[in-house]
Formats: C-alpha cells, sequence, structure tokens
C-alpha cells in the first residue's frame, strides 16, 4: 500500500503521464523487489540465523569482503547487502551492540559489498547509466563499458581492503 503512494502522487497530479509507466526501467525495479523479497524470506525462515550461528563466527575476516564483493559482482550492491547484512547481524546477536569485533565485521561487509563494479548490474547507478540513450536510441554504455572499467576498480579495491582494511579499522575503532 505504501508503495501506491508515490504512484497516485505522480501519476495523479500530472507530474508523470501514463505513457511514461511504459518506459520505466521495470528490470532494474523487478531486481530490486525480488532483491528485497529474497532477504525477507532469508529471514523469517530462520535461515540466516542457522546459518550464522554454525558458520559466520568460525569465518576468517577476509570472507566477509570476499563472498560479498563476489555477489555484488552479479546481483545489485543493495541486494547483495540485503542477504548479507541480516546474516552478520544474526551472527552477532549474542555480541554487545557497538563491540569493536562485531563493528569491523559490519564495516568489512559493507565495503564488500559496496565493491562490485564489473557489471551494470552491480549497482543501481550502473543499471540506470546503461538505460541512458542518445537521440538515435543506441545505449550510449555497453556492458564492456563497464568491465573495462570495472573490474580493475573492484580488484584495486578489493585488495586494498584486504590489505589495510582490517588493520585501519582496528586502528579507528
Amino acid at each position: 500500500i505504501v508503495s501506491l503512494i508515490p504512484i497516485v502522487f505522480l501519476f495523479g497530479s500530472g507530474l508523470l503521464e501514463p505513457s511514461q509507466l511504459a518506459k520505466l526501467p521495470w528490470h532494474i525495479i523487478l531486481l530490486a523487489i525480488g532483491g528485497s523479497a529474497l532477504s525477507i524470506a532469508a529471514q523469517h525462515s530462520g535461515y540466516l540465523q542457522h546459518i550464522s550461528s554454525r558458520y559466520i563466527n568460525r569465518l576468517h575476516w577476509s570472507l566477509f569482503v570476499l563472498v560479498p564483493t563476489f555477489f555484488s559482482l552479479y546481483k545489485s550492491q543493495f541486494v547483495t547487502c540485503l542477504l548479507f547484512i541480516p546474516a552478520v547481524i544474526a551472527s552477532n546477536a549474542d555480541a554487545e551492540i557497538g563491540s569493536r569485533e562485531s563493528t569491523i565485521r559490519f564495516m568489512l561487509t559493507f565495503i564488500g559489498c559496496s565493491l562490485g563494479m564489473a557489471l551494470p548490474i552491480s549497482s543501481m547507478a550502473g543499471m540506470m547509466l546503461e538505460e541512458i540513450r542518445d537521440r538515435h536510441g543506441s545505449r550510449r554504455l555497453r556492458t564492456r563499458d563497464f568491465v573495462m572499467f570495472g573490474v580493475p576498480s573492484t580488484v584495486i579495491g578489493f585488495v586494498v581492503t584486504l590489505s589495510a582494511g582490517k588493520p585501519l579499522l582496528e586502528k579507528l575503532i
């Protein structure tokens, strides 16, 4: 019901016309909605609590960067956060809120979720940029443009985070 408010407002007020509804990037909207549904299902099914209680506390800190980075390359950063942040929260249920170790886990997971830049689907900004068209209707950016700049950016960010991330966080926190 809440999601209908902007639709009623935008189309009812005349800010958007019904013909513009067909031009919305529905694949982006459905990706975000699907990721949200997947995250909610994982939380309510007890799957996150099961996984986190058995495995997350035993993981090496580098996996809190590696696994979300890998997922964010093929899923959006938003969906990756929806999947991994609740698992990290569940794994820290017994830890004191704001404890040093739990804060470092959260930050490393957050950084890992944000590192994926290699494909247009890796971020909402990338998906929106991919939809930009020139006056002839051709896409201005192609997937190879994202790969050419995104892969080196992801690799450099990953290496910097692995080499300096935890030590830096330990000094700051």
